[in-house]
């Protein structure tokens, strides 16, 4: 009886092993995945679509130098982190609805 309980033992103790490896390495492959898609730079329609603005208010704010962009042959393309500092040193205000009678 005590062989059983030894034997028991030993099969879920390499199946907890088993499982708690996988869950690792599904946590550190994801982390990886997101890195790679993340895009260092991006083109004005691209960083319109992440900031939620149009893509003229993005020339208009790169015209006015307020957000650094460069160019890439006839491309335009705006550094990602350079986007993010920009929104966050100038957040976008959220004007309520009229209100409806």
């Amino acid at each position: 009886m005590n062989e059983t309980a030894t034997t028991l033992e030993s099969v879920l103790e390499s199946l907890l092993r088993r499982i708690v490896r996988e869950e690792i390495r599904g946590a550190l492959g994801n982390g990886q995945k997101k890195n790679e898609t993340e895009q260092p730079y991006l083109t004005i329609k691209e960083a319109a679509q992440f900031s939620r603005l149009a893509p003229s208010t993005i020339r208009l704010y790169i015209r006015q130098r307020k957000l650094r962009a460069l160019k890439e042959g006839r491309r335009v393309i705006i550094k990602t982190t350079d986007l993010e500092k920009f929104l966050e040193a100038n957040p976008v205000e959220i004007k309520p609805d009229k209100l409806r009678a």
